[in-house]
């Protein structure tokens, strides 16, 4: 995959502006995947695949959970978000991460992981069948897949309502359909047995915040980016982009209204054997 294709490959790209949204975005769900972790069983000394890591921000929250004991292998196919990992890997002595380049869908490894980990991957994918074959193949007899992804991304709402928000919020539900399964979280019932794992438990994630906090920020700085794009694809007008950054502006200035995030789901998937 050469630099021009592998930006493609990114809804927002693998730039500078997207790594550091990215980290944002880490610190925005830090709490939330150390508490999934814990509800998973997920033990400290683990042997642990963080797919789709990204730069690797949630790499190191997950080498942190299980300890000097365990490993985390990273797994994405960004040269660049690789580089990134591996430059700050190099900086911390004794760090138990390792580095593999690929697509999840021929992931090949050894079926010795007691764990993996992914969050908004597999909704990203053309075929999350096959990937969830791939990482299924990955893991020990009984070993766990913990996903953090969407139940319903249309859920997102803006109160007091605005068109603009909402003009936005249907570009982007547009521009994926037919391309992705956005909404992986009710499909998983199905896929996830059909590729050897059972779907042991599921809990919805439902997140409001208001101006300034990670919530709102993590959507805005989302949504902000991503809209960028839609108006150069000419999937959302000018205008309409225009309206949405100005009154997201206001209202943040004004420390007034709430955003109700995408509705997500954590799922623990246990490998049959």
């Amino acid at each position: 995959m050469d630099a021009r294709e592998e930006e493609d490959a990114y809804a927002l790209g693998t730039g500078s502006p997207e790594i550091v949204r990215l980290e944002q975005q880490s610190l925005c769900w830090q709490a939330q995947l150390r508490d999934a972790c814990a509800w998973a069983g997920i033990e400290r000394g683990s042997k642990l695949l963080d797919l789709g890591c990204g730069p690797g921000f949630t790499s190191f929250d997950l080498a942190e959970w299980t300890g000097p004991e365990g490993s985390v292998l990273a797994c994405d196919q960004s040269e660049r978000f690789l580089a990134i990992l591996a430059a700050s890997v190099r900086g911390q002595a004794g760090c138990q991460i390792e580095i593999r380049r690929g697509a999840i869908e021929h992931l090949d490894v050894a079926p010795s992981f007691d764990a993996a980990y992914a969050r908004w991957l597999l909704c990203w994918l053309p075929d999350p069948k096959l990937a969830l074959q791939r990482i299924a193949s990955s893991l020990r007899s009984g070993g766990c897949l913990l996903i953090q992804d969407y139940l319903d991304w249309g859920a997102m709402s803006l109160l007091p309502d605005s068109s603009a928000f909402q003009s936005v919020k249907r570009a982007c539900l547009a521009s994926w359909r037919g391309k992705y399964t956005t909404d992986i979280v009710p499909e998983l019932f199905e896929l996830g047995p059909a590729a050897g794992f059972e779907v042991e438990a599921v809990r919805p994630i439902a997140r409001l915040g208001g101006p300034g906090s990670p919530e709102w920020t993590w959507i805005e700085d989302f949504l902000n980016s991503y809209g960028e794009q839609l108006v150069k694809s000419n999937q959302l007008s000018k205008l309409d982009y225009s309206a949405f950054r100005a009154q997201m502006r206001q209202r943040t200035e004004r420390g007034f209204g709430v955003l109700q995030t995408p509705t997500m789901a954590d799922v623990l998937l246990r490998k049959v054997n």
